[in-house]
């Protein structure tokens, strides 16, 4: 039976953490997978570059629904966006949050919100 000192060391790897293996290698079936700390090391010190993962062609990434927000209150304020947009969060006592909140949980209606930004970004660009 192999042990981790015997080895570099053996990394199990869950879908949220990371731990050292405190277990004889060989022993017992893992739900993870096993990587020596060298190779956990190499992931680390990779480039962003090899981890790009950006969608340049997609005018909402890395835009948060709260900025998105944020910036079409900004621009338009409540009553220019409740006309846009025909929505109870707009209209009655709105605020920030409450309109959040209702955006998250109705889909069509932040459709339409996004397309709104969508268009004032080509506006502006």
């Amino acid at each position: 039976m192999v042990w981790k000192t015997d080895v570099k060391r053996a990394v199990r790897v869950n879908l949220l953490s990371v731990s050292v293996v405190s277990r004889p290698i060989g022993w017992g079936a893992y739900n993870g997978l096993l990587l020596t700390v060298n190779q956990i090391i190499a992931m680390h010190d990779s480039t962003p570059e090899d981890n790009n993962h950006s969608q340049p062609k997609n005018p909402l990434h890395g835009v948060t629904l709260e900025v998105l927000l944020t910036e079409l209150h900004a621009q338009y304020g409540w009553e220019r966006l409740a006309k846009k947009v025909d929505i109870n969060c707009f209209k009655q006592d709105p605020s920030i949050k409450s309109c959040l909140k209702f955006l998250r949980k109705t889909p069509w209606a932040r459709e339409k919100v996004e397309a709104i930004y969508i268009q004032l970004k080509q506006v502006k660009s």
